[in-house]
């Protein structure tokens, strides 16, 4: 078995520099960027505040006579329930 082969680059050369224009653009899209990441975070406080969410608290209390008679379970009974199965 060989071992693999890796090509490595010279990093002497230095690299071209970007136009003018090209820095330009590059400038405008980070920065389209940022403003659109502004932009929908305050277009998401906006609606928030206008509508309001329920949370827990805004529930009813809950009735405990709904649920009825608690069963009785026996040793017995739920021995039976379990042997079903």
């Amino acid at each position: 078995m060989t071992s693999p082969k890796f090509v490595v680059l010279n990093s002497t050369k230095p690299s071209l520099p970007l136009s003018r224009c090209a820095v330009l653009v590059r400038h405008c899209l980070v920065s389209l960027s940022i403003l659109t990441l502004v932009s929908c975070s305050l277009f998401d406080e906006e609606h928030s505040k206008d509508r309001t969410v329920p949370t827990l608290a805004d529930l009813p209390q809950f009735d405990q006579s709904a649920l009825g008679k608690k069963p009785v379970v026996t040793p017995n009974a739920l021995h039976t329930s379990i042997s079903k199965y």
